[in-house]
């Protein structure tokens, strides 16, 4: 049976709420599958504060963090259609939406994947402006993709969330917080790729998640290679010398890939227990490092460095989609450096990928330079916003990577005086390498 779209119904804004409720859309009837995403801003989230959301009763919760829930019921004879509510911990601004499908198989989830980001927090203004939801790749055919889109965090009025290309989009809002569900019917297996929504620029917390929906009597899709995906994201600049990583914020999950990456004049002194030097470009000052982080582990790892100048720090989290039985490690890594004047292009080593469907994370930096401006950014499937003051850095990825993955230049242009680019590149795979850091390298110190 083909999934077809039932109805649609959106809430919002209301203002300074401890809960929010929404009504299912018209004609729901047995066996539909709704689907509800409720999102909060929260004015405590740069303290360190996450709220604490009730998805409602007898729904089954795919994410439920730092003010977002993406729940999901299959409808049964006599469910309410109204007053489904949310509640919250805090009083503050709220948004939801809600879908609803026929034609789905009873245990209706075929693959869901989350992808949280944030620059909650950040000394010189970091913006956000796009959020981004997963890869997923269904493991049953003629299945239905629905995107959640949503941004929470301080949230200010005014805000805009746009529809990803290629998804169509099904219910939303525009405000405080903002969210947005998009659909696409699914033949096969095919990785969906991930999928991109442009919101207007704001300090806040980014929510992207990735839902396939299986049909009723549908058959087994043909594998696709499992692949790493990106999971979290956090861009922020700051003038100190101990760093936190926020992943609190990001949600991270047991056998997450961490990589976190810094580009500043000061060095890095101490390393949190467990993280692995990935690419040293510049004498310690512009370098990444990894770690598997597993369950218990500290969900607050700090880095120290030699002094307290302007910093750009990067923490990216990389999760598989698909199946295997391993998980995300390293197959190799490089760096290079270029020091000089005017404008000037930088791009890490070209690497062979030793495995299908690896990912090419890359990263561009100035290493401490004075102010200046990136004119030429590469094409990648996703390319994240750059800093915007005194030493900007600029982070993308490619899935797949090209094999070899060949020169991937970014401009830089600095108004007077000399100073150092970097760039990293850092080739992920599943079930190649034994672990972070394993396999092959090339690192180029300068």
């Amino acid at each position: 049976m083909a999934i077809a779209l039932r109805g649609t119904g959106t809430v919002g804004p209301n203002s300074n709420g401890t809960s929010t409720s929404i009504s299912l859309p018209s004609g729901v009837t047995a066996g539909d599958v709704s689907i509800i995403n409720f999102i909060q801003c929260s004015s405590k989230l740069a303290s360190g504060t996450i709220q604490t959301l009730t998805p409602p009763a007898g729904w089954t919760a795919l994410y439920n963090y730092n003010g977002c829930v993406i729940c999901y019921r299959v409808y049964q004879a006599g469910d309410p259609t109204s007053g489904i509510s949310c509640s919250s911990t805090e009083a503050n601004w709220w948004e939801s939406a809600c879908v609803a499908y026929s034609g789905c198989d009873a245990s209706p989830i075929d693959q869901f994947k989350m992808c949280v980001a944030s620059t909650v927090g950040g000394t010189f203004g970091n913006k956000r402006n796009k959020i981004e939801a997963p890869s997923v790749q269904a493991a049953f055919n003629a299945g239905m993709y629905v995107g959640c889109f949503a941004k929470g965090g301080p949230g200010t009025s005014g805000n805009t969330v746009g529809t990803p290309s290629g998804l169509t989009s099904r219910a939303g809002s525009n405000n405080g917080p903002v969210l947005k569900i998009c659909d696409l019917a699914l033949t096969d297996g095919t990785p969906t790729g991930p999928y991109t929504a442009s919101i207007t620029a704001q300090d806040d917390v980014c929510f992207g998640g990735s839902i396939i929906l299986k049909a009723s009597g549908a058959s087994a899709a043909t594998a696709a290679a499992a692949r790493p995906i990106l999971g979290g994201f956090h861009q922020k600049q700051l003038n100190v010398n101990t760093f936190t990583l926020p992943l609190e914020y990001l949600d991270v999950q047991d056998q997450d890939l961490l990589l976190f990456c810094v580009d500043s004049p000061d060095t890095v002194t101490s390393v949190p227990s467990g993280f692995s030097l990935v690419a040293n470009s510049v004498s310690g000052s512009a370098v990444a490092y990894s770690k598997i982080w597993s369950t218990g582990d500290s969900k607050t790892p700090a880095f120290n460095f030699s002094g307290t100048n302007y910093k750009d720090m990067t923490t990216a989290l990389f999760r598989k989609s698909g199946v295997s039985a391993s998980n995300v490690s390293i197959d190799q890594s490089g760096s290079n450096s270029s020091t000089g004047s005017g404008a000037r292009t930088v791009s890490p080593p070209s690497m062979t990928p030793a495995n299908a469907a690896e990912l090419l994370f890359l990263y561009w930096g100035t290493a401490g330079a004075a102010s200046g401006a990136w004119s030429s950014q590469p094409t990648l499937t996703v390319f994240e916003e750059a800093g915007n003051a005194n030493t900007p850095c600029n982070v993308g990825y490619v899935l797949p990577a090209s094999s070899p993955t060949g020169t991937i230049n970014d401009t830089w242009t600095r108004g007077a005086g000399s100073d150092t680019l970097t760039a990293f590149g850092v080739l992920l795979t599943v079930g190649g390498a034994a672990g972070a850091g394993a396999g092959k390298s090339n690192f180029l110190a300068f």
